[in-house]
């Protein structure tokens, strides 16, 4: 609920990672997307989108792509709010995670809400080879603090 903490890895069912921390905040991952929360006074409770849409986007020629995706929240109740998505392919950076040195891919997500006047960015940094999510920040409600992130080992699949 607060700054930066340490998630731990709860769970991994039908391709869906949990995250959890030591304060009871859930965070469950899709290919690298949060899709859901828990643990917060307002949560994500689903996420509805294209199937594997960033690792599609990566496959693809095009370097930017709009879509729709649509959120739904807990408290307030509100089911399938429309978010606009536009992707954009930046290229390769150099990070490090753990003292161990990636090239990855940056993806850079700008999602607005005209119902709530509500416009974020996200970042996605993947690996160029197999598309997985090592960092990302990702913005998921106006009530919601944003969630920053880091892979520092690959779960075992």
């Amino acid at each position: 609920r607060g700054s930066a903490g340490l998630l731990i890895l709860e769970d991994i069912t039908n391709s869906e990672y949990t995250y959890i921390s030591a304060d009871g905040i859930r965070f469950v991952l899709r290919k690298g997307i949060i899709v859901r929360t828990s643990g917060f006074d307002n949560n994500l409770t689903r996420k509805l989108q294209p199937k594997d849409y960033l690792q599609n986007f990566m496959k693809a020629k095009e370097i930017e792509k709009h879509l729709f995706v649509y959120h739904s929240y807990d408290k307030p109740k509100l089911t399938d709010l429309k978010l606009s998505v536009n992707l954009k392919k930046i290229g390769l950076e150099e990070h490090t995670i753990f003292g161990v040195s990636y090239k990855l891919f940056r993806v850079e997500e700008t999602i607005e809400s005209e119902y709530l006047g509500w416009t974020k960015n996200n970042v996605y940094l993947l690996d160029p080879k197999d598309y997985y999510v090592w960092k990302s920040i990702q913005n998921l409600s106006p009530l919601l603090p944003e969630v920053s992130y880091e892979i520092t080992k690959k779960p075992a699949l």
